[in-house]
């Protein structure tokens, strides 16, 4: 069966990088000052491939690392899929599987970024402690449990009297980012939420941002 995408290329490391830095500026992170004039000129200068060719190349490429952004690819996956469904060199897939361990993270967040529509998570931050009301009545129970009957009785109250830990969540608000910007880049901070929440809720919290990232990326 034939390959879905025909990678193969005569580009040096040099060009074949910069192809793909410009494919993931110009479809992924949006960055208006590449333009496919400019992206072929860096990519192809010297190369002696035909305009057709290029033009072919560069939609192969720019198809399996869009793909690769949208559906969240590990980068073992992009390896994989690049082994069943294309045709390329040993030396061109292990290139591409370097450049996007090296770059899916800001790719993913790029494309979350522009999903928001409004001031979106920017940083999220917890802390776990005990709280003191509950650290000082240990601390009494245990005073008055050694005056009673000695350190033994002291240490069982002790432990009687454990203080429930929570957790001190931050979550640190940013307005959108305009297109070419990394997620955080030139965006003003909006202030963060704070809040207390018992181990339950902060698991829950947890599993619902990253749902809402999933949702948001989907959404692209």
């Amino acid at each position: 069966m034939a390959a879905r995408f025909d990678l193969s290329h005569d580009l040096d490391a040099a060009h074949l990088g910069a192809l793909l830095k410009g494919i993931v500026r110009m479809h992924v992170i949006k960055d208006s000052s590449v333009t496919p004039a400019l992206l072929q000129e860096a990519a192809f200068d010297g190369s002696g491939m035909p305009p057709a060719l290029q033009a072919a190349v560069m939609a192969a490429f720019e198809a399996v690392l869009c793909a690769a952004a949208k559906e969240a690819w590990t980068p073992e996956k992009l390896a994989a899929f690049v082994s069943e469904e294309a045709e390329c060199s040993a030396e061109t897939a292990e290139a591409l599987r370097a450049f996007w361990e090296a770059n899916r993270t800001r790719c993913r967040t790029a494309l979350v970024q522009r999903a928001a529509w409004g001031e979106t998570p920017l940083r999220v931050a917890w802390r776990v402690e005990i709280e003191a009301g509950a650290s000082q009545s240990l601390r009494k129970q245990a005073s008055d449990a050694s005056d009673a009957a000695g350190s033994d009785a002291a240490a069982d109250a002790g432990g009687e009297a454990e203080g429930e830990a929570t957790a001190s969540v931050e979550i640190t608000l940013a307005g959108r980012a305009a297109p070419g910007q990394r997620a955080g880049e030139g965006a003003q901070s909006r202030g963060a939420l704070s809040f207390k929440a018992s181990r339950e809720a902060l698991v829950m919290l947890r599993d619902r941002l990253a749902e809402a990232e999933a949702a948001a990326a989907a959404m692209c």
